[in-house]
């Protein structure tokens, strides 16, 4: 039978320097126990980063090095294999001040024995532009939009070709 490795992570939360640098060592960490596992890996990830550049806390720009260094490492993006490019966001928060909204939720595959084969279409923006909150409201009642990802493991032809030729000899013995 074929194993998949599956995890679900929370990087650090803030809009600063600081906890970029902080999530960019949580996620070198997971990069390196996934590489030890040696299986295919589905990564659910809420971030909070984006792979844009974003306005920090304290009004500067804050370059992402996250997702680059994760793309870097051999993942990919469901949702990009599937649909041609990211969700615009899945995160919006509207404050009185100003929005925040970006793609910090991630479905990320690692082993070319996963293909991603589907994903759930995103609500519209001009859908979460009439809510004054943006997100969580009463449609959406989270601050993040779910993903969710259909994703096919790709059998060895070697493997799949033994395993079809034991189920003939086994229905032949069974006639």
């Amino acid at each position: 039978s074929e194993k998949i490795l599956a995890v679900v992570t929370h990087l650090k939360a803030g809009m600063n320097e600081a906890c970029e640098q902080a999530r960019l060592e949580q996620a070198q960490e997971l990069i390196a126990r996934i590489r030890r596992e040696e299986m295919p890996t589905v990564v659910l990830a809420d971030m909070n980063c984006t792979g844009e550049s974003l306005i920090s806390d304290v009004g500067q720009e804050l370059e992402p090095k996250v997702l680059p260094m994760i793309l870097k490492n051999g993942f990919r993006s469901a949702y990009a294999s599937v649909a041609g490019r990211d969700p615009s966001f899945t995160l919006w928060g509207g404050w009185c001040s100003h929005d925040i909204a970006g793609s910090f939720d991630w479905a990320l595959c690692w082993g070319r024995k996963l293909r991603p084969r589907r994903v759930l279409s995103m609500p519209e923006v001009k859908e979460i532009l009439s809510f004054p909150d943006r997100l969580p409201n009463s449609r959406y009642p989270s601050d993040h939009i779910s993903l969710v990802v259909d994703v096919d493991i790709v059998l060895d032809k070697a493997k799949e070709n033994c395993q079809q030729v034991t189920r003939t000899r086994g229905n032949r013995k069974s006639a």
